[in-house]
């Protein structure tokens, strides 16, 4: 018997009424304005409805001369609907001018579902994400399809907003459980449906660094800095500028001194020739040579470890040494140049990084992203200018092949 299942009430994607197994078209029973008026009926079904706001519904132009009768019409074909899914035939109260929807108590409507799914923040991150992803399944498909007027937009747009509140609480709730993947996935989806959503820039950057590929949230920065500066013309809060310091900070993988492979007086195999050249442009370098070198070839090659055992040997013979990373997919400008440089200056403290700028200049600031520093005020987070009285090296790298080439602005 399908009396004895729950009954339901579906406004996304096509109009049905459910009962079981029972799915109830009422297209097929009543065409459109059985859809609209059902619809509405339903959406509103705490309040009673005049007939002449109605009438409104269905001829928003101009009403027939026999609108009263062909209303009464439409409403019994409602009923009919409802009978037709085994729902009480005074679920719908026609008197005095007035219509009201009364749905038995177990009748659940998918929209009512959404709102309570979405307004319920309180919880464990487990009860969150349930709800969020509750409210997201149920929203796969359009609103309303089949109902029209401005009061059906007017619905639409209201969980058009619910979804991305359910994508931010999906993310927000997948960092606090560990599901980096779902959190970026959930945030990356509501900055495509809202680019100025900063709150999801932070949390796509967050789950980036947890799933190790911090060009990713370097570039989510960068995407957060230009779309609020190009439309809005004001720069990310002080939260956001906040987390891209920490970004530039934090260097998962190790920092330049624990990458420093072989040790002094290890012999590095297989590349003397290489080693042979670099060596001599290091001294022409250290004689005041300026000297430009690219080390390309295919995916583990070892371009990687010859660079560092070329900054090995480079600091040992006094030279200053800088290096910095390109990621896969970057989008930060000059992103090697902007970590190298930030790597250095953290080394040298507050107060040798300052001197540092005092005494070589800060002109190339502007190209790093973020809030400027005054060199004698704050704890610098940017590069400079190239360093005056000793020969510094500087050593781009990649977090991928070279042999493709990489966007850089």
């Amino acid at each position: 018997m399908t009396s004895d299942s729950p009954a339901s009430v579906r406004l996304v994607g096509a109009v049905t009424v459910e009962r079981g197994s029972r799915v109830v078209d009422p297209r097929i029973i009543g065409g459109p304005r059985c859809v609209e008026l059902l619809s509405y009926l339903t959406v509103n079904r705490h309040r009673e409805v005049s007939h002449d706001e109605l009438a409104d519904l269905l001829w928003p132009e101009k009403r027939p001369r026999t609108w009263n009768s062909v209303l009464r019409g439409v409403i019994s074909k409602v009923r009919d609907v409802l009978d037709a899914a085994d729902i009480a035939g005074t679920s719908i109260v026609s008197r005095t001018g007035m219509v009201r929807l009364t749905l038995p108590p177990d009748t659940t409507v998918d929209l009512e579902e959404i709102r309570d799914a979405c307004r319920r923040t309180e919880g464990s991150p487990a009860d969150r994400a349930r709800d969020a992803r509750t409210a997201l399944r149920l929203l796969a498909e359009p609103v309303l399809i089949g109902a029209n007027g401005a009061w059906a937009d007017d619905v639409r747009r209201e969980f058009d907003d619910l979804r991305l509140t359910a994508l931010e609480a999906d993310a927000t709730a997948s960092m606090d459980l560990g599901a980096f993947e779902n959190a970026v996935s959930s945030a990356e989806s509501l900055l495509a449906a809202d680019p100025l959503r900063e709150s999801a820039y932070r949390i796509a950057m967050r789950g980036y660094v947890a799933l190790g590929d911090r060009g990713q949230a370097l570039g989510a920065a960068a995407r957060c800095r230009a779309v609020l500066a190009d439309r809005l013309g004001v720069s990310p809060s002080r939260e956001t500028q906040s987390l891209y310091l920490e970004l530039l900070e934090d260097d998962t993988e190790t920092t330049p001194a624990q990458r420093e492979e072989p040790p002094v007086g290890s012999a590095f195999v297989g590349r003397d020739v290489e080693m042979s050249r670099i060596v001599e442009d290091l001294e022409a370098a250290a004689a005041g040579h300026g000297r430009f070198l690219l080390v390309s070839g295919p995916p583990g090659a070892g371009k990687t470890s010859l660079a560092r055992a070329v900054m090995q040997r480079a600091r040992a013979a006094g030279t200053d040494v800088v290096s910095g990373r390109c990621s896969e997919h970057s989008t930060i400008p000059y992103e090697p140049f902007v970590e190298a440089v930030t790597r250095d200056l953290d080394s040298r403290g507050v107060i040798g990084a300052r001197q540092w700028l005092r005494t070589n200049g800060t002109d190339i600031l502007g190209i790093i992203p973020g809030p400027h520093v005054d060199s004698g005020t704050s704890s610098p987070r940017t590069w400079t200018t190239t360093a005056q009285g000793r020969p510094t090296r500087c050593s781009g790298g990649s977090s991928g092949p070279l042999d493709r080439p990489r966007p850089c602005s």
